[in-house]
């Protein structure tokens, strides 16, 4: 079968791999249809410091083509071949202290799709965790269906914090995480929302999802909030950019004793705040460490149709094609905001 391996920095090539065993205990083999490339695909993308080549891709759907003895979903019902299911990346071990407290997501030996050197799934058929499969519905399609894992992180994110309606907030960076933070903040009756970026096709978008957007390349965000909300700010940041000047501008916006979502990660793995704004401000900052326990409720937001991922989607690929997505990707070019690659 073909899969896609990432060998260097910019490297991806299409090869020839051995189909995964698809037998083993509690282990069911995919049939992968739909693939999203997220921002730390193209981290890693722009790394040259690989080992060994891996495949990528982590936000995937598909299905079912093959199980072992013993398998179960993510719902604990017996999981049978030729079901459609979204895959939860995360394989925790379940034995750690942080899994034993309920934090799968900080798993001290996790194996994780599609980060190194785990596999992932931009390869014909993928073998995983049956726990880690969730059924769909035919309603959902396979793209939202892939994009259930970019929305886990979202409302992660969201539960982490205390939200009350009537709150505001500010969303800095208008990717696909901060629009669905947006789409589930809506729903929650919270209001105003202020949505920052640098790219007008990526705002209009996000005012079309009812966010007042902020192109950070024509105005200060910090002072156009802040003018807008008499000098108080929101009640609530989430930073969904690459951190860097945006944690800075975090902390400027939100109120005294208000709470800073971080989100993005930055390239360069620093994370630099003025100390006497947070100690002025008396501010709270929550790291968001992926997503845990969300892929049910992910899929009732979608079947309500409370969030639109489809939405989200600006292009689409062939898995031979790949290499033609990171550089369109990567680049920020003809408008990308969400590629999917399709099998």
């Amino acid at each position: 079968m073909f899969a896609v391996r990432l060998y260097g920095k910019g490297d991806i090539r299409i090869d020839k791999v051995l189909k995964p065993i698809s037998t083993l205990r509690e282990q069911a083999r995919i049939k992968v249809k739909a693939v999203g490339i997220c921002g730390s695909d193209l981290n890693a993308y722009d790394r040259s410091d690989w080992k060994n080549p891996f495949i990528l891709g982590h936000e995937f759907s598909g299905i079912v083509d093959e199980v072992g003895d013993d398998c179960y979903d993510g719902f604990n019902q017996l999981l049978r071949e030729g079901t459609k299911v979204a895959v939860d990346p995360n394989q925790p071990c379940g034995k750690c202290e942080p899994c034993e407290k309920g934090h799968p997501n900080l798993c001290t030996a996790v194996h994780f799709t599609g980060f190194y050197p785990d596999n992932g799934a931009l390869q014909e058929l993928i073998s995983v965790p049956a726990r880690c499969c969730f059924p769909v519905p035919d309603t959902i399609e396979f793209e939202s269906a892939a994009l259930l894992e970019t929305l886990g992180v979202a409302l992660h994110a969201i539960d982490l914090i205390s939200l009350k309606a009537g709150y505001s907030a500010t969303i800095l960076g208008a990717g696909p995480i901060g629009l669905c933070i947006l789409q589930i903040l809506r729903s929650m009756n919270i209001a105003p929302i202020f949505i920052v970026d640098q790219f007008d096709w990526r705002l209009k978008i996000g005012k079309e999802l009812g966010g007042l957007p902020l192109n950070f390349t024509r105005v200060d965000p910090a002072e156009f909030i802040l003018q807008s909300t008499g000098n108080r700010g929101t009640d609530v940041v989430f930073e969904a950019a690459w951190a860097g000047e945006a944690a800075r501008q975090a902390a400027e916006i939100v109120i005294a004793g208000g709470k800073l979502v971080m989100i993005g990660i930055p390239k360069d793995d620093k994370l630099v705040f003025e100390h006497s704004t947070l100690r002025r401000k008396g501010l709270t900052v929550i790291m968001v460490r992926r997503m845990k326990h969300t892929y049910p409720r992910s899929i009732q937001l979608l079947e309500r149709g409370t969030v639109d991922l489809i939405k989200l989607i600006s292009h689409r690929f062939p898995l031979k094609k790949t290499a033609e997505a990171f550089t369109l990707n990567a680049g920020y070019k003809d408008q990308v905001l969400k590629v999917i690659i399709e099998m």
